[in-house]
């Protein structure tokens, strides 16, 4: 698992490469947690070379947000491949993360005001 950080006018993206799994915890801790502890901050995550993940890997994504909503920060993850997405479908796991099928819709979440949490 690899991540690449680009800037942009007033949010960051975050791209992942490769698996998805517990070994990406090292990775958020040191690049994407001093992101989101900038009160307000936004973060687009870039799931389209991601050809799978697991439970741990969906655990990395929800301490993110969970870390991110208590500092007023906003992730949004976009572009999930064909089996990331199956796996966020069947496990519900998209009534906690945001998530959209492309950049464009996921930069323009990053702005709205966030959608209350479905049951």
């Amino acid at each position: 698992m690899k991540l690449d950080i680009e800037d942009s006018d007033s949010y960051k993206i975050v791209r992942c490469h490769g698996l998805v799994d517990g070994s990406l915890r090292d990775e958020t801790d040191k690049i994407v947690h001093p992101i989101i502890e900038e009160k307000t901050s936004r973060v687009l995550v870039d799931l389209s070379d991601v050809p799978r993940i697991t439970s741990e890997g969906i655990g990395v994504f929800v301490t993110l947000v969970a870390r991110a909503n208590t500092k007023g920060s906003r992730i949004v993850f976009a572009r999930p491949t064909p089996f990331v997405k199956a796996i966020f479908d069947s496990t519900k796991i998209t009534s906690f993360l945001e998530t959209e099928d492309s950049l464009e819709d996921g930069v323009q979440r990053l702005f709205q005001p966030p959608a209350e949490l479905k049951e």
